[in-house]
């Protein structure tokens, strides 16, 4: 610890050093006062700092929103073609396109996302072959808590009117995000108000009695100065996904996801700014899994509650600084219980709520015309109670505290430097430092960016302190004496900008060392028998393996016609566990993925078309590799989806869509995957 903390103050004054020597002094990538003069909506009076709830969104130039302000990657605002960091970016309107009524429908068209179900069903997902519980969610700039199955919860994630885009960061991102962004970050930014008095109104029907509806009135106070968006919405389904379940008896639906949201911004002044947002979600949802016959079948019922408050105020004590400092509050609860539904026995229980607090701060200063410096630190308290930790010796409590320093370098005219440092120290992993180095290199409409980033994910307190039966009569048990996980990262991005399309190839390589991963048959005879299982149906976590996850990606769009927008996109990915040199479960080496947008006279066509290659879904005969001759890999599948809609005179939109129309969405939940079906739905959306 003693050795990182040392290594962190030499590395810092080291690049402070030649920064004095070389004269080199960063130009701050960001004109407010430009952002203002472009916007379409009312003038924003926040200060330089990088707000994502209130930095106004710069219309798109060419068609190809690739002059769009993104905040995610650095901490400060930047033109998505001339950020240091390559990152995707999914629009609201392009949610609107889909038909998507949860977000993953919208992340799934990232070509380096895959989503796969858990045994649980729940959805989970990669980005560049990298495991779920690697990539950090985020909602404007303040991540999600609340791990299921080794994996982030998202099913609660609606897509609501209130969200403005969904920034991802593919790779590591640890320098501004620190643990858990060893994989990538997925940035959620949310709508501000910006007219005198508006709303949206959405309805949405689909097949499987899927209903969604929303209300967002919006408002702006007459002198700018007061703003809020707030969204309420339900979506509730007898589906799971596109596949068919019985309805439960009393006919309720098997799935309900409610979500409120507000986003309030007032400015005391044009160098003092507050906002705050509150997000509440509740979901209830019936499964059901095992055999198929009534008396053997298992039924899991669940709910999940989530609710975060962020608040933060920004002050520019001058026109090159500012100093931004959050407040956030998340707590999320979690119960599920599953039963034999021939005998009504309990064969699962789970119960627990976990709690977050988290006071940050940031500064940001233009040192001079060539130098933006940013500097920021936070302190995480941890917290979770619940039966599936009631042992006594369970860890149930985590702090955690960093800083970090990154310098923003204009070196040349068509070249930027990007170098960062964070420390990060954890009451129970111990601390980590974490570097990064970014080169951008921009001559003219070409985009080159390199990138090397260490990462640090610190065990989590269900990995550390579980102690809980999982369905199938499994025993969980944590352990404290985790080491946390490191990561080295490599990725290489080109970009070629012409005046109506885009062309980009990435190259990328990811290796994470001490993976943490639950080994069946591991715990004492002890642990087993408190929890009521023999030892061979315990589980315990342990540091077994060393993993890589490299390849490449292909992606471009073009703009032919006003009317006309195509994009499509392909990623190669091999992942291995290095220790057996066995390919991991539940990627698809080639993944292609293409979207298709006409917009003709007050009609909109979307279709969307996604394909992936065979992959190993199970260990059937538990010899720890993938075989293809034991029935141990899903097929390759191809997705299709459509939507039609037609936009009236007086703001309404009517639109009629089919998803999966293939019928080839593959499930995977450790038994054989079955076969998909087609959902269609109708709708309507009303701005006021």
């Amino acid at each position: 610890m003693n050795m990182n903390r040392a290594g962190f103050l030499i590395s810092t004054r080291t690049v402070l050093a030649i920064l004095a020597i070389t004269g080199l002094h960063a130009v701050t990538p960001f004109d407010t006062q430009a952002a203002e003069e472009t916007s379409s909506s009312v003038p924003d009076t926040s200060p330089k700092a990088a707000d994502p709830a209130l930095l106004p969104v710069a219309p798109p130039q060419s068609g190809l929103h690739v002059d769009d302000i993104v905040i995610t990657g650095t901490w400060t605002p930047h033109a998505q073609k001339d950020s240091p960091v390559e990152i995707e970016r999914i629009t609201s309107k392009m949610i609107e396109q889909a038909g998507a009524t949860n977000l993953r429908q919208v992340l799934q068209d990232v070509p380096a996302i895959e989503f796969r179900r858990t045994g649980g069903r729940f959805q989970q997902f990669q980005i560049q072959g990298l495991e779920s519980i690697h990539t950090l969610f985020l909602v404007n700039g303040q991540e999600l808590i609340g791990s299921t199955e080794g994996g982030q919860f998202t099913e609660d994630l609606l897509a609501s009117p209130d969200v403005e885009s969904i920034e991802v960061v593919k790779g590591a991102a640890a320098v501004q995000y620190g643990s858990d962004a060893i994989g990538g970050v997925i940035n959620i930014r949310t709508k501000r108000g910006t007219k005198p008095l508006g709303g949206t109104i959405t309805g949405q029907y689909g097949r499987y009695n899927t209903v969604t509806t929303f209300a967002a009135p919006e408002f702006r106070s007459a002198d700018g100065k007061f703003g809020g968006f707030i969204a309420a919405g339900v979506s509730k389904s007898d589906g799971v996904d596109y596949i068919p379940e019985t309805p439960v008896t009393n006919g309720e639906p098997r799935y309900s996801t409610k979500n409120i949201s507000a986003n309030f911004d007032y400015a005391f002044s044009n160098s003092t700014k507050f906002s705050l947002y509150n997000k509440y979600s509740d979901q209830d949802r019936i499964s059901l899994g095992g055999a198929t016959a009534a008396s053997t079948r298992s039924q899991t019922t669940s709910n999940n509650e989530r609710n975060q408050t962020v608040a933060r105020i920004d002050w520019s004590p001058d026109a090159i600084s500012t100093l931004s400092l959050w407040g956030h509050y998340q707590s999320f609860q979690n119960e599920s219980r599953t039963n034999t539904l021939g005998t009504g026995a309990q064969t699962r229980v789970s119960k627990y709520t976990q709690t977050l607090w988290e006071p940050q701060f940031q500064y940001t200063r233009q040192l001079d015309q060539h130098n933006l410096l940013t500097l920021g630190g936070e302190h995480d308290i941890r917290s979770i109670e619940g039966l599936n930790f009631s042992s006594s010796s369970a860890v149930k409590r985590l702090t955690e505290s960093a800083g970090w320093l990154q310098d923003e370098i204009s070196v040349l005219p068509w070249m930027d430097l990007v170098l960062g440092s964070r420390y990060t120290t954890n009451s129970e992993a111990g601390g980590a430092w974490s570097p990064q180095a970014t080169l951008l290199l921009k001559p003219g409409n070409f985009r080159g960016r390199f990138s090397y980033t260490k990462g640090f994910r610190s065990p989590g307190l269900s990995e550390l302190g579980a102690s809980f039966v999982e369905g199938g009569f499994f025993g969980i048990v944590g352990n404290p004496n985790l080491a946390p996980e490191k990561s080295t990262s490599y990725t290489a991005n080109v970009e070629y900008y012409f005046e109506r399309a885009k062309i980009g190839a990435s190259v990328f390589r990811h290796d994470v060392n001490n993976l943490i991963q639950f080994v069946n048959g591991t715990c004492s005879a002890a642990e087993a028998a408190s929890l009521g299982v023999t030892q061979n149906f315990c589980q315990k976590p342990f540091n077994t393996a060393v993993t890589r996850s490299q390849g490449f990606e292909l992606e471009g769009g073009i703009r032919p016609l006003t009317w006309l927008y195509l994009e499509t996109g392909y990623m190669y990915v091999d992942a291995r566990d290095q220790t057996t040199d066995q390919y991991l479960f539940g990627r698809s080496r080639h993944t292609w993925k293409t979207r298709a947008n006409i917009e003709y006279d007050g009609w909109t066509f979307t279709t969307r078309l996604r394909y992936f290659s065979s992959f190993g879904f199970t260990d059937a005969n538990g010899n720890g590799r993938i075989d293809r001759d034991q029935n141990e890999l899903a097929p390759a599948n191809v997705q299709l989806d459509m939507r039609l809609a037609k936009t009236l005179a007086n703001g309404m939109e009517f639109y009629v869509g089919a998803d999966n129309i293939t019928e080839s969405r593959v499930q995977v939940g450790g038994v054989a995957p079955p076969e998909g079906q087609h959902l269609y739905y109708v709708g309507m959306r009303m701005t006021l």
